[in-house]
C-alpha cells in the first residue's frame, strides 16, 4: 500500500521542490521510501512519484517508480494484486524474468504481456499509473469498487495525478476553490461522496472500475476515460441454494486466503457483525493457529453495544480480542485531525471516527494489515434487505401475492414496522412500473432484476465508495493497509448472478446465501443475528475554536448558501466554543475542513 502521484507537464519543466513537498504529503500513506522520476522530457515533461508501504517482499527491490527491462512501461502502484503469485507463474511460462517477490513487477509484466487486458485478470486493489514509452500515452487505472483512490487534475498545458487531494493542490500552480454543487449537496441531501466531483472544484476522481488514457502526441491535453469493469445483473445461476451456497463458501475461503499474502504483520478488525466476524472465523478455520489480532470498538451504552458478540467469538475462536472505548475527550482531542486526514468532508463523522480510533489502536499494536467486511451489506442486501426492490421484481413478473406475503413478513424483523414495509410496497409499485432505477435514470433495469441492479449500485457507486473512503483515509493516516475479502471480484460477480431470493427470502430474512455459505465455519448464534449495530458514537459537543477569526470568516460563506444550519456560537472567559449536535455536524465539518486545508471560494 502507497502513495502515488505525478504531474505531465506540455510546456515547462517541474521544480523538483515542489515534486518534494507533494511526495512529502503523502509519506502516511507510505513511510517505509519514496521516490521520484523524470520518465520523459522529450514530449513535455512527464514525473511520477511514490511512497512506499512496504508489505510484500520489504526488500529494496520493491522500490518504485519501477520499470520492466526493456525500458518501455513504468509504473508507479498503490494496493496489492492477491493473486500475483498466480499470475507469476503463467508470465514466467511466458519467457517473463523477475528479480523480486514483489507484486509491482507481477503487475508491470502483466501490463506488458496483456496490455489492459490485464486487468481482467487482476484480483486486488490498486490506483496505478503506467506509461508506455514507446507511443507515448500513458493510463491512469482504479481498481473495480474503488477501493483505492485516484484522483486527477488538467487543462490545456499540465495534467496531475494523485492519491489524495492535498497532493494535487501542492503541484497546482493556481489556488483551490470549493465546489459549490458538492457543497450544497453535502449540506442539504447529506451527498459526500459523488460519483466523479469532489469538494474542490476541478479535481476529479476516477471512477470505479474505469481507466485514463492521455495521448502525448495531441495538442492539448484530452483524456479518455473508458469504463473496463462493469458486473452483470443477469441471472445465470442455474443450479439450487445449496450449490450456490458451497460455490459461495469456496470462493469467500480462497478470496480471505489470499488476502492474508503478507511479509508484515496482519489483523482484523471486530465489529461484532457477521461479516467481520465472518472474517475472523475464516481465519482461524484456515489456519487454527494463526495468531490473529483482532481490533474493536465498544460502546459503553449497553442499548448499542456489540460487545456480547465479540466475547462470544473470541471465545469460541480462541483469540483475545482488543478492544477500544471512546470518551468526549478523547473525540475533542483527536476530531481535528480526523477531519482533515479524511481528506474531503464525511458525513455521520461520528460513526467513522470509531473506525479512525480502531485503526490507531491497531497501529500502536504494529499492525501494518488490516481486514474487514466491507462490501459484504452492499453485495449480500444488507440487513434491511432494500425491500422495494424486491418488491419491484416480484410485480414485474406479476407475483403479486408473493409481493404481499413478503412485505407482510419483512416487518417481522428488529428495527422495520409496518409503516415502512406498506412505503417499501408503494415504492417498488412504483419502480417497476416505471422499468427504471429511482437513482438514476440512464441505469434500466431488468425485469425481476430490481433488486439485483440496487446490489450492484450499492456497491460500485452508492453506499460502498462512501465507506470506502472513510476507511482508506482512517487506515492510512495510521500508515496501515485496510483490505476487504468480500470485494473480490469472482465473488461479486458470483453474487449478482443469483436468483435473488438467494439474497433474502420470502420471509424477508437478508444474507440467506453467507449465513448458509459459513455454517460450521461461524458461531450459530452470531450467524442467526438479525440485528445490526454497527459504530455509533453520536456528538453532542462544544468545541473549543482555536482560529476563531478564519472560522467566521468562511461560515459567512457557507451561511450565504445554506442560511438555515447555523451554529450556536457561545464566549467564555476570552474564549470561542461552537455547539455542535448531530444535525449540525457536517456544517461544521465542512467549514474547519475549509479552514485547515487553504481551500477558497
Amino acid at each position: 500500500m502507497c502513495g502515488i502521484l505525478g504531474v505531465y507537464s506540455k510546456n515547462k519543466s517541474i521544480d523538483n521542490s515542489v515534486i518534494n513537498t507533494a511526495v512529502k504529503s503523502l509519506s502516511h500513506r507510505g513511510p517505509d521510501g519514496s521516490g521520484y522520476d523524470l520518465i520523459e522530457k522529450n514530449n513535455g515533461f512527464l514525473l511520477i512519484g511514490h511512497t512506499r508501504l512496504a508489505i510484500i517482499d520489504v526488500s529494496d527491490s520493491g522500490h518504485q517508480p519501477m520499470s520492466t527491462d526493456n525500458g518501455r512501461y513504468f509504473i508507479t502502484y498503490n494496493g496489492e494484486i492477491y493473486n500475483y503469485k498466480e499470475l507469476k507463474k503463467i508470465l514466467i511460462s511466458k519467457g517473463y524474468e523477475f528479480k523480486s517477490e514483489c507484486d509491482t513487477e507481477v503487475l508491470i509484466n502483466a501490463w506488458d504481456c496483456w496490455k489492459e487486458k490485464c486487468l481482467d485478470l487482476l484480483d486486488g486493489m490498486f490506483a496505478f499509473l503506467i506509461y508506455d514509452k514507446e507511443i507515448k500515452q500513458f493510463f491512469l487505472v482504479r481498481d473495480p469498487f474503488g477501493i483505492k483512490p485516484l484522483y486527477y487534475y488538467y487543462n490545456q498545458d499540465a495534467f496531475i495525478f494523485a492519491s489524495e487531494i492535498s497532493a494535487i493542490q501542492k503541484l497546482k500552480s493556481s489556488s483551490s476553490y470549493l465546489d459549490l454543487n458538492t457543497a450544497r449537496d453535502y449540506l442539504n441531501f447529506g451527498i459526500f461522496e459523488p460519483y466523479e466531483n469532489t469538494f474542490v472544484k476541478d479535481v476529479k476522481k476516477v471512477p470505479p472500475g474505469c481507466l485514463i488514457n492521455v495521448n502525448l502526441f495531441e495538442k492539448g491535453i484530452s483524456p479518455k476515460i473508458q469504463r473496463y469493469y462493469k458486473p452483470s445483473i443477469e441471472q445465470k445461476y442455474k443450479y439450487n441454494f445449496e450449490n450456490a451456497a458451497e460455490e459461495f463458501r469456496q470462493l469467500l475461503l480462497g478470496s480471505v486466503k489470499r488476502h492474508l499474502r503478507s511479509d508484515v504483520p496482519v489483523g482484523a478488525a471486530l465489529s461484532g457483525g457477521i461479516d467481520s466476524s465472518t472474517i475472523v472465523s475464516i481465519i482461524k478455520h484456515l489456519n487454527p493457529d494463526y495468531h490473529l489480532e483482532t481490533f474493536s470498538f465498544v460502546s459503553d451504552n449497553s442499548s448499542v453495544s456489540e460487545e456480547i458478540w465479540i466475547d462470544k467469538l473470541a471465545e469460541e475462536k480462541n483469540i483475545k480480542p482488543n478492544k477500544l472505548r471512546i470518551n468526549k475527550d478523547d473525540f475533542l482531542k483527536d476530531h481535528l485531525d480526523f477531519i482533515i486526514s479524511a481528506g474531503e468532508p464525511l458525513n455521520s463523522g461520528p460513526s467513522y471516527y470509531a473506525e479512525f480510533s480502531v485503526y490507531k489502536l491497531a497501529k500502536s499494536f504494529g499492525i501494518k494489515v488490516l481486514l474487514d467486511g466491507h462490501g459484504a451489506d452492499e453485495m449480500l442486501c444488507g440487513y434491511n434487505g432494500y425491500p422495494e426492490y424486491r418488491i419491484a421484481s416480484l410485480i414485474s413478473e406479476r407475483k403479486f401475492k408473493e409481493a404481499i406475503s413478503f412485505c407482510s413478513n419483512w416487518y417481522q424483523y428488529p428495527h422495520r414496522t409496518f409503516k415502512s414495509s406498506i412505503g417499501a410496497l408503494l415504492k417498488g409499485a412504483k419502480i417497476s412500473l416505471s422499468h427504471k432505477q429511482a437513482y438514476d435514470n440512464s441505469r434500466l433495469s431488468l425485469p425481476g432484476r430490481y433488486l439485483a441492479s440496487k446490489l450492484r449500485d450499492e456497491v460500485m457507486i452508492d453506499n460502498c465508495p462512501r465507506q470506502l473512503r472513510g476507511t482508506d483515509r482512517s487506515a492510512m493516516f495510521r500508515s496501515i493497509e485496510n483490505r476487504v475479502p468480500f470485494l473480490s471480484r469472482d465473488l461479486v460477480d458470483f453474487s449478482l448472478s443469483l436468483p435473488e431470493e438467494f439474497h433474502i427470502g420470502s420471509d424477508g430474512g437478508t444474507k440467506r446465501l453467507l449465513r448458509r455459505a459459513m455454517d460450521g465455519i461461524v458461531p450459530e448464534q452470531i450467524l442467526q443475528r438479525k440485528d445490526k449495530i454497527g459504530y455509533i458514537a453520536p456528538v453532542n459537543f462544544r468545541f473549543k475554536l482555536n482560529d476563531p477569526d478564519k472560522f467566521f470568516e468562511v461560515s459567512k460563506n457557507i451561511y450565504s448558501f445554506c442560511p438555515y444550519k447555523k451554529l450556536k456560537t457561545e464566549y467564555k472567559a476570552g474564549e470561542v466554543f461552537i455547539n455542535v449536535n448531530n444535525e449540525k455536524w457536517n456544517i461544521y465539518n465542512l467549514i474547519q475542513w475549509i479552514v485547515h486545508t487553504n481551500v477558497a471560494f
